[in-house]
């Protein structure tokens, strides 16, 4: 009675309901922002699987490369776009697509991740810092193929990519452990992203 005789009873309304609006607003905004979180988590977990068939392929492709045998490196396009790489060893051949590294996704997120959650936001700049690490490795063996008397041969060169690839491997296991709560399993070839 006492609110009653200091403001109409419409002013008390008026602010419950407006209190109510905001409280309900603050709750929209939390399962807003958890919904992009996810849906961030599950883009880069995709890209992640992608990336990881790149970046085992490659690891094999450096092994490769460390043989005493190796006598040639090759890379040609294909009709696709994409790259073929041909090495040949002392009594052997073989030739395999040489994937890329994707990036495209963390590329499109990345403002909005940063503005969302800047822990996940860090833990992925760290993964993709690696990653870039790699596509340099790739570039550069597509460079290098095509000069085969490039400095420090090609056991030096794998030697090299074998390390990178180590810390990149690391940094998408611990990205992924810190989406999933598991280490990264498994891959992917292609993805609808």
């Amino acid at each position: 009675m006492i609110l009653k005789d200091f403001l109409p009873i419409t002013v008390v309304c008026a602010v419950l309901i407006f209190l109510l609006k905001e409280i309900l607003d603050v709750f929209k905004k939390k399962t807003e922002r958890q919904r992009k979180i996810s849906a961030y988590k599950l883009l880069i977990l995709e890209e992640l699987r992608k990336n990881a068939w790149s970046v085992k392929h490659l690891k094999g492709v450096m092994s490769e490369l460390s043989d005493p045998d190796l006598k040639s490196v090759e890379i040609s396009k294909l009709s696709s776009g994409g790259l073929k790489i041909a090495i040949h060893t002392e009594g052997s051949w073989g030739s395999s697509p040489l994937w890329p590294i994707h990036t495209s996704v963390f590329e499109k997120i990345f403002i909005g991740l940063a503005e969302t959650d800047a822990e996940i936001f860090s833990a992925v700049s760290q993964a993709y810092e690696e990653l870039a690490e790699v596509k340099h490795v790739r570039d550069s063996l597509i460079e290098f193929s095509e000069s085969p008397d490039h400095p420090g041969g090609w056991e030096s060169f794998a030697e090299y990519g074998e390390d990178v690839i180590k810390d990149c491997e690391a940094a998408m296991n611990k990205l992924c452990t810190q989406i999933t709560g598991k280490p990264l399993e498994g891959f992917k070839l292609r993805s609808y992203i």
